[in-house]
C-alpha cells in the first residue's frame, strides 16, 4: 500500500491538543504517532482500492496527481480519527470526506484523471446507443 500522505501532514492541520485526544487513548499525555499512522494505512488502503481498478500500483513517483492523492489521504485519515473515536465530526470535515470519496468515485469511473497512463482505457461512461423499434415516420401533407 501507498502513502500519499505521512504523520506530518495530519499535525499541520491538527493542533497538539486536538491530537492528543484523537490518539492518546491511555491517557498517557502524548500523541500517539501509531494511531495516526493506523489512519492513513486505512485511507491508503481505500485510496489503492479504488486505484487497483484503473492503474497498475504503485503509481510513477511525481505522477500530476500525487498532490491529489495526498490531499485525500489527509481527508480520509483525518475522518477516521474522528470516527475511531466516536467523535461527532464538524460540517467541513464532513463535506472534506464526502467530497474525497466522490473524487474517488470520478477516478474509479474515469471522469477524473491523475495524469497517469491508464493501462486499461478509459471507461465507457455508458450505453449511448439509439434503438428503432418502428420504421420513421414519413412526413407528408396529412402529417
Amino acid at each position: 500500500m501507498a502513502n500519499y500522505a505521512t504523520i506530518q501532514s495530519i499535525r499541520d492541520i491538527l493542533d497538539t491538543n486536538t491530537l492528543l485526544q484523537l490518539t492518546d487513548d491511555q491517557g498517557v499525555g502524548m500523541v500517539q504517532e501509531p494511531v495516526i499512522q493506523q489512519a492513513l494505512d486505512t485511507a491508503g488502503a481505500e485510496i489503492d482500492a479504488i486505484l487497483h481498478l484503473r492503474f497498475t500500483l504503485p503509481l510513477p513517483s511525481g505522477h500530476v496527481g500525487s498532490g491529489l492523492l495526498h490531499n485525500l489521504q489527509v481527508s480520509l485519515a483525518l475522518y477516521n480519527l474522528y470516527a475511531r473515536r466516536g467523535y461527532e465530526v464538524s460540517d467541513t470535515l464532513q463535506r472534506r470526506y464526502n467530497n474525497a470519496q466522490m473524487t474517488l468515485d470520478h477516478i474509479r469511473d474515469g471522469k477524473l484523471s491523475l495524469g497517469v497512463d491508464d493501462p486499461r482505457g478509459p471507461r465507457p461512461v455508458g450505453d449511448a446507443r439509439v434503438y428503432h423499434t418502428q420504421p420513421p415516420r414519413q412526413w407528408g401533407r396529412r402529417s
